[in-house]
């Protein structure tokens, strides 16, 4: 089964013409520049996935490292509710402005045969924005890619632990980049709201992974992707990284002016 793009056009989250994000992609890259440590290789990343004005530049700036890889795990959240709670979208292709990106339909299927818990399932994904965001904007970097879309329901430790160790098997027969789709604090104040992130984020750049959801568990944080985010740092710290670093940090408030009910954005590269 195909899916088609869903979230693009006006008024929606990103833009359906390929132009048009290629022009505001050199806007903000020319832009920037960044001053992060040097380092080997990078093994997963945390990307945002809110409407591009809000979170795009942070997605971007985090995806412009993108390493060369066979396949790209996208972890995204279930919004929504429907289907089942550990979703893998098993076959077909993902439509993106710039073509259609194939599904990595051996790796979906071996990840179900190895754990009854990741479920072959399309309602999950259908009316869900948090992988479909993200990779509609990695297409304008390279379509040269086989991906696998997960859903997490669940954001346990316990399942995040299991992710995290399937992804990290399953790497060991393909070259795997995995991307954890997470927007931050939501509609709190911008300070609060850095302040609780940072207590989240310093637990992932130190590859505690389940203090991270323990974290956010204990505190009420209103974190949407702490599970991917975790998966993310458990496949790195496995894959040997040393440390995440932070790429951009900023919210909502940026763009509205309004500072008292924001959600906040995170880009993070975990490195060796």
């Amino acid at each position: 089964m195909n899916r088609n793009m869903r979230f693009a056009g006006p008024y929606m989250f990103y833009p359906k013409d390929p132009i048009e994000i290629l022009r505001w992609k050199e806007q903000i890259l020319s832009q920037w520049n960044p001053s992060l440590p040097t380092f080997q290789s990078i093994h997963s990343a945390i990307v945002p996935h809110a409407g591009f004005i809000y979170s795009g530049s942070v997605a971007l700036k985090t995806l412009s490292f993108l390493p060369t890889c066979e396949t790209v795990v996208i972890v995204g959240v279930n919004h929504t509710g429907i289907g089942r709670p550990l979703s893998v979208w098993p076959k077909g292709k993902w439509e993106t402005p710039f073509g259609w990106i194939p599904i990595d339909e051996e790796l979906a299927n071996q990840m179900i045969q190895l754990d009854p818990h990741f479920e072959s399932d399309y309602n999950a994904h259908l009316e869900e924005h948090s992988i479909e965001v993200i990779l509609s904007l990695l297409a304008s970097f390279t379509t040269n890619i086989k991906v696998l879309p997960i859903t997490m329901g669940y954001q346990n430790a316990k399942t995040a632990e299991e992710l995290g160790n399937i992804l990290v098997a399953l790497a060991s027969q393909r070259q795997l980049f995995v991307i954890a789709s997470s927007d931050m604090s939501h509609y709190v104040p911008k300070n609060q709201a850095f302040s609780n992130d940072q207590k989240v984020l310093d637990h992932w750049y130190s590859l505690r992974w389940k203090e991270a959801i323990e974290t956010v568990e204990y505190n009420n944080f209103s974190v949407c992707g702490v599970g991917p985010g975790s998966v993310a740092s458990l496949y790195a710290q496995k894959k040997g990284a040393q440390k995440g670093l932070l790429v951009d940090h900023t919210h909502s408030g940026e763009v509205t002016g309004d500072h008292d009910a924001v959600v906040s954005y995170a880009g993070v590269l975990f490195i060796s």
